[in-house]
């Protein structure tokens, strides 16, 4: 048996609490000395609420930077149950909920907050108690955010604030945070079920979100999720780029990174959060940054282009997709990187991604960036790939193999179309890359396709740096 006295804030209780139940599903007994608002939260993770614990449980943080509930699930006196890997893999998948704990009092409470407020309805925490310079919200953004969610959305908002601490607002829909300050955790677990988004900085509220099934979204100012949050499937994380950690476990966290946090970006990802998985909400994050190229006077648009071939791809079950070329620089964004986003686009959709590569090289680079997402890279001249794959019906093309300093590109495009073309799907779009009309012809890499297949009745549903068509 363990017996812990354990007085921590409620983000670290959220995530012991999930750590604790690795042990107690498989029979361990654990008793949990605790205050006793916190109680609810390891009643869910199948421990004993006891008054007097044996030790001390300091729930440290590690040494050097790591994720501090894995390094909680390394201790030494945690009985061994399994691999560390094994189990964080299966702690990444363990959902609690406290929806047994919570009374029809509690949902009472929760009404008269809510009463006349318009849906839907965000749930907004902009200021924690710990590591305030870190991770609160900086002046004046939380303020702008909320207005911007009033002016640019219909969606309402609900202020979390135990502290009066918060801004107040005189518009009907917003709660602020006076409204709120004497919710406890059932009550507030009943709050966030029926919110669209819970939207948080790393502290309590953002952490036990994960005992809902509602979608909730990080905003990182200085710290990194990766250190502090607990992975899953139902959460994705905004921070600003640069980091050199994000490269790494950004599939695994859903990161989604923008050059500055503005209340644009916060309420644009909000916006995702209601109606994509986080995982999709991650790949339009890194869509949208394929938006500029540093060594030409003028806008790439690329982003917009991706964007709406994935808009397309949801129209498809199970999606299939043919890119001819492949990711070869890391994190090139200037240069697309669509295997690496589209694979985690299709990662969300259950769909799957045909890589044709002829540099061994490049497509080795490709399957590194690819290797936890459901794509397969092939080593072939794209044209005999797609002359031999008899069965295939793809949702979508992205055509992006010879570059136009090289002999015969635009040739190599049109004939790649020529062949894609009888294994679409109807609605399918293709996407070619380095494609544009200057206001005479057309330049670069479709130059030859665009108005061959335009002559065939093809429509063109967007061009900028990137022209993409469907079959009239």
């Amino acid at each position: 048996m363990l017996s812990f006295k354990f007085y921590h804030g409620c983000g670290d209780v959220s995530n012991a609490a999930h750590l604790f139940h690795l042990w107690t599903k498989r029979g361990e007994k654990i008793q949990v000395e605790c205050s006793p608002e916190k109680s609810p939260l390891f009643l869910a993770g199948g421990c004993e609420i006891v008054k007097k614990a044996e030790r001390t449980h300091h729930w440290p943080h590690p040494p050097k930077p790591a994720n501090k509930t894995w390094w909680n699930l390394l201790q030494w006196f945690m009985p061994k149950i399994g691999e560390p890997q094994e189990l964080w893999k299966e702690l990444r998948h363990t959902r609690l909920n406290l929806k047994n704990l919570v009374l029809e009092a509690h949902k009472r409470k929760v009404d008269s907050l809510l009463k006349g407020l318009p849906e839907p309805f965000v749930v907004l925490h902009t200021q924690g108690n710990t590591n305030k310079e870190s991770k609160d919200f900086p002046a004046g953004l939380e303020r702008n955010l909320v207005q911007h969610f009033l002016d640019e959305t219909n969606l309402s908002v609900v202020l979390l604030d135990w502290d009066n601490r918060t801004p107040t607002f005189n518009n009907w829909r917003v709660r602020d945070g006076r409204s709120s300050k004497n919710l406890n955790l059932p009550e507030l677990w009943e709050l966030m079920s029926r919110a669209a988004v819970v939207i948080g900085v790393d502290s309590g509220p953002l952490h036990f979100a994960r005992f809902t099934d509602t979608p909730r979204m990080g905003v990182w100012f200085h710290h990194h999720p990766a250190h502090f949050a607990l992975p899953d499937e139902n959460s994705a994380h905004l921070m600003e780029s640069g980091n050199p950690l994000t490269r790494h476990v950004r599939e695994e966290f859903n990161i989604v990174e923008t050059h500055t946090i503005t209340p644009e970006a916060i309420v644009k990802n909000a916006i995702r959060m209601m109606s994509m998985k986080p995982k999709e909400v991650c790949a339009r994050g890194v869509a949208d940054r394929c938006r500029y190229d540093q060594w030409q006077p003028h806008r790439l648009d690329r982003e917009i282009s991706f964007n709406l071939f994935y808009d397309n791809l949801k129209k498809f079950k199970n999606p299939i997709v043919v890119e001819t070329g492949s990711i070869r620089s890391e994190e090139d964004f200037t240069a697309g990187f669509f295997g690496y986003h589209c694979g985690l686009f299709l990662k969300a959709k259950e769909g799957y991604l045909h890589t044709l590569e002829l540099d061994s090289g490049k497509a080795e680079f490709a399957r590194k960036w690819t290797k936890d997402l459901p794509v397969t890279t092939h080593v072939t001249d794209s044209r005999h790939w797609l002359r031999d794959c008899v069965d295939m019906e793809f949702a979508g093309a992205y055509l992006d193999s010879a570059d136009i300093y090289e002999p015969g590109y635009a040739e190599c495009c049109l004939e790649e179309f020529k062949l894609v073309e009888k294994h679409l799907l109807p609605g399918a779009f293709v996407l070619i890359d380095d494609t544009s009309y200057n206001g005479v012809a057309w330049e670069g890499k479709g130059k030859l396709a665009v108005p061959y297949f335009k002559a065939k009745g093809w429509r063109i549903v967007y061009s900028g740096h990137q022209t993409m068509m469907v079959r009239g």
